[in-house]
């Protein structure tokens, strides 16, 4: 009768063991999760703006014959629009029976990147260079948004008045001289990346 009530206590140590063990490994894997999900909350509340994520606006500027390489531009952007990280808009975007200079002076106005989509065609374009550049350095220069020159195409952009920017791709080479275009485009995306990133996070700060 002892033995048997040795055994069975044994038994039932090693059962409340295992299942001790069982139970702290689900805590750890709870706490675990638990913890993704407040980095995550975290992470979202970190970009909070009137309750929405914080989206930087990008604002293409560019010449009609250069729509495709804008095109090709707006592809690599994919990801930080799917992360939500930027939103983009250019003239495109008009819907039918849209107001063409109202819908691109509104905005022009409340975008936080404007990119210069920079070619001969752009230079020679007076909307593009007149009014398009001038108020994207008026804001860039009150410190109201970002201006970043893109160079697309072999032009005398050194003599634009934006030419004191820092031009992308990497070193000011235009995107047109690049063995793989792909790497260009890369190179422009992910300067932009770091640009829209420091603006949401300046947004959210703004907004508490």
């Amino acid at each position: 009768m002892n033995g048997n009530s040795g055994t069975g206590l044994r038994l039932e140590k090693n059962i409340y063991t295992e299942n001790r063990q069982q139970i702290l490994q689900t805590i750890e894997e709870i706490e675990g999760i638990a913890d993704l999900t407040k980095g995550d909350i975290k992470l979202n509340n970190d970009r909070q703006v009137n309750g929405e994520i914080a989206q930087a606006k990008v604002f293409f500027s560019y010449s009609h014959k250069d729509e495709g390489m804008r095109d090709e531009l707006e592809k690599h952007l994919i990801m930080l629009k799917r992360k939500k990280i930027i939103s983009t808009w250019h003239d495109r975007k008009i819907d039918a029976g849209g107001v063409l200079d109202k819908e691109i002076d509104e905005n022009l106005k409340h975008a936080d990147i404007i990119l210069l989509l920079v070619s001969v065609d752009f230079l020679a374009s007076n909307y593009c260079y007149e009014i398009e550049m001038e108020e994207a350095l008026r804001k860039h220069s009150n410190e109201e948004a970002v201006v970043i020159p893109i160079i697309l195409r072999s032009c005398d952009w050194q003599s634009a008045p934006f030419s004191g920017l820092l031009a992308l791709p990497l070193d000011g080479k235009h995107v047109s001289s690049w063995e793989d275009k792909d790497d260009a485009f890369l190179n422009i995306a992910k300067s932009i990346e770091n640009v829209a990133i420091k603006i949401n996070k300046k947004k959210s700060r703004n907004s508490f």
